[in-house]
């Protein structure tokens, strides 16, 4: 007999989900919500976090690649998936994102060390609309970065909100359904009558300018 039959909501390691979704089950589980080693990015109350497990902290990109895999075997669809991982290739999760996540409806990543070829966001953003229609929140942290007070801390482009602006401005040339950005966790893009705009997601002076 299989156990929670029903589960719609999951919350475990990555290395975990395999065994809930495992291919060619006779009864697929209809998870819809999946949040991987607890990452969290709550663009209203400000909560975030990620749980780092294990001897081998924070996930690699091939730990999540494996999770990630199991993701069409569920009888959901999943619609909200939140992960972290240890260093990002931008290039790389595109790629791998793009084959899975036609049913998303909300995406967030936890990113702990670093985000490389940080560039491809504004290419991977224009491929990823034409595969998720749904796709209305899309949110990255580099909360693990920004720990302190060091401006160098966090991402690269985390206080240029001109180059972000660009990156939401190249995806809105194609239909979408998005409505909350973020690629940082400083502040969050929401889209209103008068297009994008920046709000804060607590008082600092990260969120002026």
């Amino acid at each position: 007999m299989q156990v929670l039959p029903i589960l719609e909501k999951v919350a475990c390691a990555c290395t975990l989900l395999p065994a809930l979704l495992p291919p060619n089950a006779p009864r697929p589980r209809p998870i819809r919500c999946v949040q991987l080693d607890c990452a969290l990015y709550d663009e209203n109350d400000g909560k975030m976090g990620f749980w780092s497990t294990g001897s081998q902290g924070v996930p690699t990109w091939e730990d999540v690649v494996e999770a990630l895999r199991c993701l069409p075997w569920s009888a959901g669809p999943v619609v909200d998936l939140s992960f972290c991982v240890r260093w990002l290739d931008a290039g790389r999760c595109w790629a791998v994102l793009g084959e899975i996540i036609r049913s998303l409806q909300r995406l967030v990543i936890v990113i702990d060390e670093g985000l490389e070829e940080y560039n491809a966001i504004g290419d991977w953003g224009e491929t990823l609309l034409t595969q998720a229609p749904s796709l209305h929140t899309v949110l990255l942290s580099d909360a693990p970065l920004d720990e302190s007070d060091d401006e160098d801390l966090g991402f690269v482009f985390a206080h240029d909100k001109r180059l972000q602006l660009q990156w939401l401005q190249r995806w809105d040339n194609h239909p979408n359904a998005l409505k909350t950005v973020a690629f940082t966790s400083k502040f969050v893009w929401r889209k209103g009558g008068n297009g994008w705009e920046a709000s804060p997601r607590w008082d600092s002076e990260d969120s002026e300018g």
